[in-house]
């Protein structure tokens, strides 16, 4: 069974992420807590 992600925005950059990611590829910001981070929408879909 595929994880399923979502897709937030990084705090720091604004830049669009996976939620299972641990650093923002643009930015280099580590993802510490997905729960503060705004989902856009659901990987996959």
């Amino acid at each position: 069974m595929p994880v399923v992600a979502s897709i937030v925005k990084c705090k720091k950059c604004d830049f669009e992420i996976r939620s299972d990611w641990k650093y923002c590829p643009n930015c280099g910001d580590k993802i510490v807590c997905v729960g503060k981070y705004s989902v856009c929408k659901k990987a996959g879909s």
